[in-house]
């Protein structure tokens, strides 16, 4: 989905700017900070829909001032990603911006920007420009791999239609992840089906695994696909920590306590570790989960500590069940 912020921000002499072409004589301003992104259009070349494609930026501070960078935008959400090392940057100084085009689902010629919003004072939206020419080799259903999510859900499938010829049938699976098991077999009208399983004694946790299916022919591209692994704990808390502004003012946050385990246990209490704090437990009428208001006032003071509330719950078999919720203050 393209972002409307190219028609209202990018003006001609500001886009000059941005692409590190060179400032005019010093602001009037005074010391200020500069956004400069080195060599800030890159172009892929011919690649094909089976893979993410990276690309990194260098984004420097020309100014001296420490640069801010408030916000990065895409033209693309669902396609492109971007993630900065660091977002202050001191003057002189430099960071990186790591760039991720997910080409599955694209094809033809292809053109994606990223607008870096900053505090400097003369060009306050540096810009970045991808180029690539996507050749479409596969095409798969669905595009990830999901394992988890559910009871009993430890097996997940995918079809895969190649749309140019291969020299050899697909045969070869590998997944960079333990406990899983992979297979692929061969289907009619030359399509071919992926099938992921999990072993029972998989570690809990949520991640993201990625398999590659080859032909025994090294000149037929590879096919990868993402898997993601949702295999939560019993007792789960989202978000997992709460943030508090440091303000004596009233605030509330909402954290969800869901549950996963064959037992449910029965959320009795919620405690924090301060004065400041004040809990109300609002369960769901339809399942074993809750809402939990976490209220707080006077926290001015208290900037850059930490907190804690404890989620205190009874299973059927009367053992106690302590969740723990790190709040932070900043």
């Amino acid at each position: 989905m393209r972002s409307p912020f190219f028609k209202l921000v990018v003006k001609p002499s500001l886009y000059v700017l941005a692409l590190g072409v060179g400032y005019g004589p010093a602001s009037p301003l005074g010391a200020a900070p500069r956004i400069v992104i080195e060599n800030p259009v890159w172009n892929f070349g011919c690649v094909t829909n089976v893979n993410h494609v990276k690309h990194d930026f260098v984004v420097r501070n020309a100014g001296d001032v420490k640069l801010e960078i408030n916000r990065v935008v895409t033209s693309c959400d669902s396609c492109l990603k971007v993630y900065l090392d660091e977002s202050v940057i001191a003057p002189g100084a430099r960071t990186t911006a790591h760039c991720v085009l997910d080409t599955r689902q694209l094809s033809g010629d292809i053109l994606r920007h990223v607008m870096l919003e900053s505090n400097d004072p003369v060009c306050s939206a540096g810009a970045i420009e991808l180029r690539a020419s996507i050749a479409q080799v596969y095409a798969v259903s669905p595009l990830e791999l999901t394992l988890g999510g559910g009871v009993n859900q430890w097996k997940s499938s995918a079809a895969i239609i190649p749309l140019v010829p291969l020299r050899e049938p697909l045969s070869e699976v590998d997944c960079d992840t333990a406990n899983i098991c992979v297979d692929v077999v061969e289907g009619p009208q030359g399509r071919f089906h992926v099938v992921a399983q999990a072993s029972k004694n998989m570690p809990r946790g949520r991640s993201v695994f990625e398999v590659v299916v080859r032909s025994q022919n090294s000149n037929d591209p590879p096919c990868r696909i993402v898997g993601r692994l949702d295999f939560p704990q019993d007792y789960e808390v989202i978000p997992a920590q709460l943030s508090f502004e440091a303000k004596d003012e009233f605030q509330t946050r909402t954290v969800w306590l869901r549950q996963h385990g064959e037992v449910a246990m029965v959320l009795v209490d919620a405690v924090p570790s301060s004065g400041e704090f004040h809990c109300v437990i609002d369960p769901d009428p339809a399942s074993a989960n809750c809402r939990i208001y976490v209220d707080a006032k006077n926290l001015a003071a208290a900037k850059g500590q930490t907190r804690r509330v404890t989620l205190k719950g009874v299973t059927p078999q009367n053992q106690e069940v302590n969740v723990p919720v790190e709040i932070t203050i900043n």
